[in-house]
C-alpha cells in the first residue's frame, strides 16, 4: 500500500502493452484491499456527515439570501444564456451556482433544509473523488483514503460545510476533479480522449469555470500530469484537448473574469510581497495558526517539502506540491480571505500527507525482526486480531493503516466535534433571525397582493443591505413586492404615509408584529381617458395597444402632502396619492407609474398608464383598485 514512485515493482504485462501505462497502476488491487477501502471511504463518510448533519436543520444567511435572489430574479433565459456562453459578463457572476439555487428553490421554497442536504450530497461526491483522483496518482489505497480523510472536514472552513453561500466552491471542485478523474482514468488506459470524450470534458470545465473562478488552473494541472507521468509525448489529441481548455481559460479570463477586477476584494496585486503574504495565510489557514507563518518561514517550509519530494523522486508528492502551486495561483495576488477559498489547493496538501502517511506503515514491513515480533505477540493478545496475523505479514500493514487512519481520525474528530457551528457567525447567529422574521411575517400576513408594499419601521438588518427585500419576497416568491425600511429614510414616515402601505411592520426583540393602520373610507371611480395629446378617447378617437393613456379619476383617498377635504389640489408641489393603485385591461395587468391630485381640481386625481401590448381590438374594460377597494369597471375603446 505504499505511494507510487519512480522505481515501482514491475507488474506482469501483455507484450502489447506499453510499460509507462503501469507506473500509476496500483500493487495492492486485490479483492480483499478493494473491499476494506471501501469500508474506510464509507467511514470516512459517516465522520463527515456526523460532523454536518446539523447543518441540515438550519436557514441562510446574508450571502444566501443576496444569492438566491440573483438567481430567482432574472429571467430563466438569462440564466441559461450566462451558463452556455461562460466567456461573456452576465448579471450572474458565477452562473452554475446560480442554477443550483434557482433549481433547488423551485422545488423546496424558501427553506434552508433541501439546500444544506443537496450540499451536504456534492461534499460527499467530492470526497469520493478526492479518494478516486488520489488513488489513481499515489497508487495506494491508504495514501488516497488519509487524503479523503483530510480534506474531508478542516476546521477553518467550517462556512464550506454549514453556509450554503459558499456553494460555489463546493460546486467547483466537484466539476473540477470530475474532470480531471475522468482525464487520469482515460490516459492510463494507454490512449487520449475521444471526440465524445472530449466534448464531455470540455462541459465539465465550463461547468467548473461558471462555479468559480478557481477552475482556470485546470490546464495547467492537465500538463502538469502529462509531464511527471511520462505521457507528454502519447497521442496529440491530449495535447490538442490541453491546448483547447487553455484558450478556454483565456477567453474566460478576458470576459467574465476579467469584469472582477473592478471589486477591491479581487483586486490582483503582482509582486513577491503579496504572493507571500498570501502564501503564509494559506498556511496559517491549514495549520490553524494566527500569523505563525511568516513569509521567510512560508519560503523554508515550501522549499523543505519540494527538496523532500524530489529527492524521494516520487511522482505524487511532486505532483501534489505543484498542484497546490497551481491551484492556489489564482488567488495568490489577491487579498487573503477565509480559508474556504483554499479548498481546491488543499487537495494538493492532502495528497502530500497521504503518501506520507502511506509510507509510514509501508516502513513498518521493514522493522527489525526483533520489534515484529514483539510487536505480533503483543497483538496476538487480542483474540479478535488474532486470524490477521496468521495470515501473510501484508496484514502487518494493514494493521497499521487502520491504526494510522484511526490515529488521525479520532482527535481530529472529537475536537471538530466540540466546536460545531461556533464560529460560523452567518449560521449559529444570522440565520435563526432571518428564518424567525420570515416565518412571524407569514404568520401574520399569509399572502399579501402583487405589486403590495410594505414598510418596516425597525428591523435587525443592516442599513446599506437589501436582505429585508430579498427575504420578503423570497418568503412570498413574488418579485413585484417592494419593502421600504424606516432606517434608510432620511425621516421617519407619518401615520398619513404609513397608510399608503399593504402591510406595515415593527420588530423590537425577536417579535414581529404588524402597525395597524387607520381605516380610509374612500370610493374611487374612473373619469375619464385621454392620449399623451390630452385628446379625448371615444369611440371616434380609441386607444392603440401599447400606447400611453392618462386617466381621471375620484375617490382615490389621501395624498402627500395632505390637501384638506374641498380644497383644490396644488400646482407645486404635486400631491401625489399615496395608496396602492392596482389596474387591469382585460385582465392584464398595467403599471401605473405615477399617480396624483389633478392640479387645480378638487377630487380629481391623474394616473398614468400603457395599454397592454395584447389587448385585442374593441371595447376593453378597465379595472381599478385603490387599497383594496374596487371601482366600477369602465370601458375604453381599442382599435389595431
Amino acid at each position: 500500500m505504499a505511494c507510487d514512485v519512480v522505481k515501482p515493482r514491475r507488474p506482469r504485462v501483455a507484450p502489447h502493452q506499453p510499460y509507462h501505462s503501469y507506473l500509476v497502476t496500483p500493487p495492492d488491487s486485490d479483492k480483499p484491499d478493494r473491499n476494506l477501502a471501501a469500508i474506510g471511504l464509507f467511514l470516512i463518510g459517516c465522520y463527515f456527515f456526523r460532523l454536518t448533519r446539523h447543518s441540515l436543520i438550519t436557514g441562510f444567511s446574508s450571502d444566501d439570501l443576496m444569492n438566491l435572489h440573483r438567481s430567482w430574479f432574472f429571467p430563466l433565459r438569462a440564466l441559461i444564456k450566462a451558463n452556455l456562453l461562460f466567456f461573456l459578463p452576465s448579471d450572474f457572476g458565477r452562473p452554475l451556482g446560480s442554477l443550483w439555487y434557482r433549481s433547488i428553490f423551485y422545488f423546496a421554497g424558501f427553506h434552508g433544509g433541501p439546500f444544506h442536504a443537496a450540499g451536504l450530497a456534492i461534499l460527499l461526491a467530492n470526497i469520493f473523488l478526492t479518494y478516486a483522483v488520489a488513488r489513481r496518482l499515489s497508487g495506494s489505497r491508504l495514501a488516497a483514503l488519509a487524503a479523503a480523510l483530510l480534506l474531508s472536514y478542516e476546521r477553518r472552513w467550517t462556512p464550506l460545510y454549514f453556509d450554503t453561500g459558499y456553494i460555489y466552491d463546493v460546486l467547483c471542485y466537484f466539476f473540477t476533479f470530475a474532470a480531471l478523474l475522468w482525464y487520469i482514468a482515460i490516459r492510463q488506459k494507454n490512449r487520449a480522449p475521444g471526440i465524445a470524450e472530449s466534448a464531455a470534458l470540455l462541459a465539465l470545465f465550463v461547468c467548473a469555470l461558471n462555479s468559480k473562478e478557481m477552475a482556470i488552473a485546470l490546464p495547467a494541472v492537465l500538463a502538469l500530469y502529462e509531464l511527471l507521468y511520462g505521457l507528454l509525448n502519447g497521442p496529440r489529441r491530449s495535447v490538442r484537448l490541453i491546448a483547447i481548455t487553455a484558450v478556454m481559460t483565456v477567453a474566460f479570463m478576458a470576459g467574465r473574469a476579467g469584469s472582477m477586477v473592478s471589486n477591491a476584494a479581487y483586486l490582483p496585486e503582482i509582486g513577491l510581497t503579496r504572493f507571500l503574504a498570501t502564501t503564509s495565510h494559506f498556511l496559517n489557514e491549514i495549520f490553524v495558526l494566527n500569523d505563525w507563518f511568516t513569509p521567510p518561514l512560508t519560503l523554508a517550509f515550501c522549499g523543505a517539502l519540494l527538496i523532500a519530494a524530489l529527492a524521494a523522486k516520487s511522482r505524487p508528492l511532486i505532483f501534489a506540491w505543484g498542484f497546490t502551486a497551481i491551484a492556489a495561483l489564482p488567488i495568490a495576488f489577491v487579498p487573503p480571505r477565509n480559508g474556504s477559498q483554499y479548498y481546491l489547493p488543499f487537495f494538493g496538501c492532502a495528497l502530500y500527507a497521504g503518501c506520507a502517511i502511506s509510507g509510514i506503515a509501508a516502513g513498518l514491513r521493514r522493522t527489525p525482526q526483533k520489534l515484529r515480533n514483539v510487536i505480533r505477540i503483543l497483538l496476538h493478545a487480542v483474540r479478535t486480531l488474532r486470524r490477521a496475523f496468521q495470515t501473510p505479514p501484508y496484514s502487518l500493514e494493514r494493521a497499521a493503516a487502520a491504526c494510522l487512519l484511526l490515529a488521525v481520525a479520532w482527535p481530529l474528530y472529537t475536537y471538530y466535534k466540540k466546536l460545531g457551528m461556533r464560529d460560523v457567525i452567518s449560521m449559529s447567529e444570522d440565520s435563526p433571525v432571518w428564518m424567525s422574521i420570515a416565518a412571524q411575517m407569514r404568520a401574520l400576513r399569509p399572502t399579501l397582493p402583487p405589486d403590495a408594499r410594505l414598510l418596516f419601521l425597525n428591523d435587525p438588518m443592516m442599513p446599506n443591505l437589501y436582505d429585508m427585500e430579498f427575504l420578503v419576497r423570497l418568503t412570498y416568491r413574488d418579485r413585484s413586492l417592494t419593502v421600504d425600511r424606516a432606517k434608510t429614510m432620511p425621516q421617519p414616515p407619518s401615520p398619513r404615509q404609513m397608510q399608503g402601505y399593504d402591510a406595515v411592520f415593527d420588530y423590537h426583540a425577536g417579535t414581529l408584529t404588524e402597525v395597524p393602520q387607520l381605516a380610509v373610507a374612500i370610493h374611487p371611480a374612473i373619469l375619464q381617458f385621454f392620449d399623451a395629446d390630452w385628446k379625448l378617447i371615444d369611440p371616434n378617437h380609441p386607444a392603440h395597444p401599447g400606447e400611453h393613456i392618462i386617466a381621471k379619476a375620484a375617490g382615490l383617498g389621501p395624498t402627500d402632502p395632505e390637501v384638506p377635504p374641498g380644497a383644490a389640489f396644488p400646482h407645486g408641489p404635486f400631491a401625489e396619492s399615496i395608496l396602492r393603485l392596482n389596474l387591469r385591461v382585460n385582465g392584464r395587468h398595467a403599471d401605473v407609474p405615477q399617480h396624483l391630485g389633478s392640479p387645480g381640481e378638487v377630487n380629481v386625481y391623474r394616473f398614468d398608464f400603457r395599454i397592454p401590448p395584447q389587448t385585442e381590438a374593441g371595447v376593453a374594460q378597465v379595472q381599478l383598485t385603490v387599497g383594496g377597494q374596487a371601482a366600477p369597471p369602465a370601458a375604453i375603446p381599442v382599435r389595431r
